[in-house]
């Protein structure tokens, strides 16, 4: 896998609305954070746009509110301290191991920072 490579997000999505099934030990958030990125992340995206959007997801969060349509963000995931969605990045690694292929995985790790490349023990 090159980084110019355009993936498919089709699977990836579906993995990440089954966050739970997938990481069962996961705190709950990461999974409401799964359900809310199973819908957010557009249907084709390089590794570094898929990184971008992960963070640009967390921002929103924050704010309440979908920097790509302005619509509230609403439901389970908006009920968070700011403290929670900061924890969030650092199981960005996590997560994307745990839904990406490995091919694409590698080549995303590139794309993370320190803090956000705790992945599964």
């Amino acid at each position: 896998m090159d980084q110019n490579d355009v993936i498919s997000m089709h699977e990836v999505k579906q993995k990440l609305a089954r966050l739970k099934e997938i990481l069962p030990n996961a705190p709950s958030h990461l999974f409401e954070f799964g359900q809310f990125l199973s819908t957010y992340l557009f249907n084709n995206l390089r590794p570094q746009e898929y990184v971008e959007e992960l963070r640009m997801a967390i921002d929103d969060l924050k704010v309440g509110r979908n920097g790509f349509t302005s619509s509230p963000i609403t439901g389970p995931i908006s009920r968070h301290s700011r403290f929670v969605y900061d924890a969030m990045k650092h199981d960005l690694g996590r997560i994307s191991e745990a839904v990406l292929p490995d091919d694409v995985w590698e080549c995303v790790q590139g794309f993370l920072t320190e803090d956000e490349k705790h992945v599964m023990a």
